[in-house]
């Protein structure tokens, strides 16, 4: 699948609603929702390509795409064929400012993650997982440490 920043995965468009997927889509899948501090986002799990397409609240467009394997190409780069750090000096080449992780790196440029697996004290040389996002995911204000924990033990405790 060819990733167009910002706009699309193969035949996955960052446009797409929740309905429009489902009418494009020709493959078995299964829809659920994924829940992040009480706010609730519908998805759809393609299950042979281990793809899950994350949407917007109310299902009208696509927030981020995940993608567990297959060949993801971006820039002339299969990114699940290519070392992670070979990648983090590509990636880093288009945009400067990287943000850097446990296990990977996201770039708000390039609308992508990348991320290694860590098995054994070993991180894996090449990535275990992508995530593609629209143009505003990463400019959403991220909760704090302090707010989630707060959020899940007021959970926790029932207030």
């Amino acid at each position: 699948m060819i990733y167009k920043t910002h706009e699309s995965l193969g035949y996955i468009n960052f446009k797409d609603s929740l309905n429009d997927l489902l009418n494009k889509i020709d493959v078995e899948y299964k829809k659920g929702k994924k829940e992040f501090m009480g706010t609730f986002y519908p998805t759809i799990y393609l299950l042979n390509e281990d793809i899950l397409i994350v949407f917007k609240e109310d299902g009208s467009l696509i927030e981020y795409i995940e993608i567990g394997k297959g060949n993801c190409i971006f820039n002339g780069i299969n990114l699940f064929k290519t070392k992670y750090s070979e990648l983090e000096k590509r990636i880093s080449e288009l945009d400067n400012s990287l943000e850097f992780s446990e296990g990977g790196f996201d770039s708000h440029k390039c609308g992508l993650g990348i991320y290694r697996r860590f098995r054994n004290g070993k991180y894996s040389i090449y990535p275990k997982n992508l995530i593609f996002f629209n143009k505003d995911y990463k400019s959403k204000k991220t909760p704090s440490t302090d707010e989630i924990i707060n959020f899940y033990l007021g959970k926790a405790r029932g207030k």
